[in-house]
């Protein structure tokens, strides 16, 4: 006679590492965790993630590097965007680009009022967040959607003559920080600097510098560098005033220097 417990023993034994064995927590984070929480809340975020944006999720400054485009300065075909991304350790944080293409370029060239996405990824290669800008004649708007593809807010151009504006906006399109230019600037040899407000309280900065009389007059590779207050603790705040400085570049300062220098020592 077989012994019971024997039996249910051999009934109950498995191969170790099997995956109905393993705790539910080992699963990947990520999955579980996608269209959950407000968007662009790092507490839903995975731990890499989060751990991969502390620099824009906590720190006080940023960085915005836009790469050198030797094409435009040259002959004034405009290349993708790329930017790099670094926190206040210098470090890098993530990196920004356009989408690249045949196609792309040609309405980045002949069409100005092209859409445009760019693609956020960290190091790793996790996708952070993307902006898309619709079409649109005027009045440039980017839609920023979180690393789930979940929209996040917008960053929606003001028309004003005298200087530039751009709203900060909810997902609905409820205005939540405002962010103002300098008065009566077009072009100079100092910073720019635009302030950010909630209400009357100006609670950042985003600047863009000076980069040298070549780079100013001949290309548009520019540098950035956003400034958090300490009255600034939004997480997704933070994330949009990234995504906002990557705008005021498309807005305000893309279209300098696409005449480029052979086509203006030819007459262009």
């Amino acid at each position: 006679m077989s012994d019971p417990k024997l039996e249910l023993d051999w009934q109950g034994d498995s191969p170790r590492g099997a995956a109905s064995d393993r705790p539910a927590s080992l699963a990947p984070a990520v999955e579980s965790l996608v269209g959950k929480g407000p968007p662009g809340d790092p507490r839903f975020m995975s731990t890499e993630l989060r751990a991969e944006l502390r620099a824009v999720l906590e720190g006080s400054w940023l960085s915005v590097r836009q790469s050198f485009e030797s094409l435009q300065m040259l002959v004034g075909w405009d290349q993708p965007s790329q930017y790099e991304v670094r926190g206040s350790d210098t470090r890098v944080v993530m990196y920004a680009a356009e989408e690249r293409g045949f196609l792309q370029g040609l309405f980045r060239n002949f069409n100005p009022f092209h859409q445009r996405h760019i693609e956020c990824l960290t190091l790793a290669g996790t996708r952070a967040m993307t902006i898309d800008f619709p079409f649109r004649l005027m009045l440039r708007r980017g839609e920023v959607m979180a690393w789930d593809g979940r929209c996040m807010g917008r960053i929606q151009e003001r028309f004003h003559l005298l200087r530039t504006i751009v709203e900060v906006q909810s997902p609905g399109g409820v205005p939540e920080l405002v962010i103002r230019g300098p008065w009566l600037k077009l072009f100079s040899f100092t910073d720019w600097v635009f302030e950010v407000s909630r209400g009357e309280v100006v609670v950042g900065r985003i600047k863009k510098h000076f980069s040298g009389w070549l780079r100013e007059t001949m290309g548009t590779s520019d540098d950035f560098s956003i400034e958090f207050d300490a009255g600034l603790a939004d997480p997704r705040h933070r994330q949009l005033l990234l995504a906002a400085a990557l705008t005021l570049d498309l807005v305000r300062f893309e279209q300098r220097g696409n005449s480029g220098t052979l086509t203006r020592l030819l007459g262009g």
